[in-house]
């Protein structure tokens, strides 16, 4: 993967893009080298979920078959458990789909961002952190 290491080396792309561009290159080692630099041009250009969607596509593209064997995984492991504590605090512990936890995310970024462009504090009682 020498388009990989050189574009890391120069820091033109993230460790995290680096992770994505491997796990290319482990589901079809052979068709990776024909589309190595492509990828890494994107992990340049995009970011890192639309990343994610591009190297998933690509996956798919080159095989079909084992890409639903991971989505179909993945999907069997999803459970998510929250829980409140003495304190009166919530625990949450979970696995997502890829597109359940982006909305999740998103959501959660929306709290975030609220309370940090309004100062206000949540309405739990503290300041976001």
């Amino acid at each position: 993967m020498p388009a990989t290491r050189e574009a890391l080396a120069e820091g033109e792309v993230s460790r995290a893009a680096v992770e994505q561009i491997v796990a290319a290159h482990d589901a079809n080692p052979n068709q990776f080298v024909r589309v190595e630099g492509t990828l890494v041009d994107a992990a340049r250009s995009l970011a890192p979920r639309e990343l994610r969607r591009a190297v998933d596509h690509w996956k798919e593209v080159v095989d079909p078959e084992r890409s639903a064997r991971e989505a179909q995984e993945r999907f069997e492991h999803r459970g998510l458990h929250a829980s409140g504590t003495f304190e009166g605090m919530v625990r949450v512990d979970g696995n997502l789909d890829p597109e359940t936890g982006q909305t999740l995310l998103t959501a959660l970024k929306s709290v975030v961002d609220g309370w940090m462009r309004d100062g206000a504090e949540d309405p739990g009682g503290g300041r976001p952190g």
